[in-house]
Formats: structure tokens, C-alpha cells, sequence
């Protein structure tokens, strides 16, 4: 789970942070501003990531009867759709969205999982 020593107003909070429900937290992969092929973007121009590890991952998904519906694990590498997703952020509360890196996400929402792990159900 991911750890924090996050300063909410005067009180400081350590501890871990736990998604509840069917959810996960993900940390995004960082933006990039060249291609493959080396070819710088202009401006301010990034390549949208859909991608990121996961940080977190509930104990519903985790030790649940349907666990093996959901094949992933902290730090596996995931493709998921942003759109529901809720951008935190651990230290820096009032930092603005396109510079969050860590997202609470609905494992609907897990379009993939990248694994070496045989994740067929027995």
C-alpha cells in the first residue's frame, strides 16, 4: 500500500493508504515529450499516458471470493481509462490535476495488466 507522511492542515498523517471498494490506486507512468523515434514534440505538446504501476490494490480485489477475476497485484504495469479515475496526490494536496501522479481507479476501469504471472483461474 502507499505509504505517506502527508501534512492535512496541522496534523500529520502516517500510515498507509487503502483503497475501499472495488478499486486500486495507480501511479502514473510520467508524460513524454518525444517520441520512439526521437522526435522532440513542440511546446507544451505531451503523449496522453494511459499506462502506470499499481500502488495499491483494496482487500475486496485482493482477498476476495472473486479475486481471481481481477489478475493484478501491487506493481503490476496497467492500461486504464482515465475517465473515471480520481487524481490524489499524497503530499502535495494542492497541486493542480496534470501534475498528479497517483490516481484512485475502478477496476472496471483496468483495461489490461502486463504479467509474467500465470493468472489462469485452478
Amino acid at each position: 500500500m502507499k505509504k505517506t507522511n502527508a501534512n492535512v492542515g496541522k496534523e500529520k498523517l502516517d500510515g498507509e493508504w487503502v483503497p475501499v471498494g472495488q478499486r486500486v490506486i495507480i501511479q502514473r507512468d510520467e508524460f513524454k515529450d518525444k517520441t520512439k523515434g526521437g522526435i522532440v514534440l513542440p511546446g507544451g505538446t505531451q503523449i496522453p499516458q494511459l499506462t502506470g504501476r499499481i500502488v495499491a490494490v483494496s482487500p475486496e480485489i485482493a482477498e476476495g471470493d472473486d479475486a481471481y477475476k481481477y489478475p493484478f497485484q501491487i506493481f503490476d504495469k496497467v492500461i486504464y481509462n482515465p475517465n473515471r479515475s480520481v487524481p490524489v496526490d499524497f503530499e502535495d494536496v494542492l497541486a493542480p490535476v496534470s501534475e498528479k501522479k497517483n490516481f484512485l481507479v475502478p477496476v472496471e476501469d483496468v483495461l489490461a495488466v502486463f504479467t509474467k504471472r500465470d493468472i489462469k483461474k485452478e
